[in-house]
């Protein structure tokens, strides 16, 4: 009996030994120190995967959401663009019919001075064609000169020749080319017209011919 007491009291001063050495590692209170059993490095261990288990489940739940956050960014950024593109198309539609609206009037404008140009030239053909007609030189008609003549001319708002050429679709003698450039030259001035505003260059054949 006296020897399981006195193994009693080696195996307590052994205990308390190695509680003080723990202690002094720590800088804690001894008596509140005692050493792990194999419950308390179970626990621990529990304790540890628990942890562990939790720090997984975060980190998944953190990487869920910010994919969920991503796709919600790209989305949002596609439907941004998409919105964007579409703003786009229709300002090129609309640029575009705009264009075809304005190239239309143009068109409609032009092809109204096209009339009124066409109209006053064919005016002054007559007036010069006729003028020629009356004053056919007598030395062309003795000798039977035909011929046309072309004048390339251009007059200023009040009807005016400004300069007279002959072109190049000329065939006549040369009595017949001078007494056009005089015949044109005594018409001028031509009756004033609101298309001599806009247009002012003609290009008029005159035919001379005997009957």
């Amino acid at each position: 009996e006296k020897k399981k007491i006195n193994d009693f009291s080696k195996q307590e001063i052994i205990s308390k030994k190695e509680n003080i050495e723990i202690a002094d590692k720590k800088n804690q209170n001894p008596l509140l120190i005692r050493k792990p059993d194999k419950k308390d490095k179970k626990k621990t261990k529990l304790d540890a995967q628990a942890k562990k288990d939790l720090k997984e489940t975060l980190s998944s739940d953190i990487k869920k959401y910010t994919d969920q956050d991503k796709d919600s960014a790209d989305s949002e950024t596609s439907e941004k663009s998409n919105k964007r593109l579409n703003q786009e198309e229709k300002s090129l539609v609309y640029k575009k019919n705009k264009f075809i609206e304005k190239q239309t009037s143009t068109n409609e404008i032009n092809k109204e001075l096209d009339k009124e140009f066409e109209s006053f030239k064919e005016r002054l053909r007559y007036l010069i064609q006729k003028e020629a007609i009356r004053n056919y030189p007598r030395k062309a008609i003795r000798k039977r000169e035909e011929g046309i003549v072309e004048l390339i001319f251009s007059l200023n708002e009040d009807g005016v020749i400004k300069k007279v050429d002959i072109g190049n679709q000329t065939d006549a003698t040369s009595n017949l080319i001078k007494s056009s450039l005089i015949t044109i030259k005594n018409l001028s001035p031509f009756k004033k017209d609101a298309i001599l505003k806009k247009r002012r260059n003609f290009s008029i054949k005159i035919l001379y011919k005997i009957n």
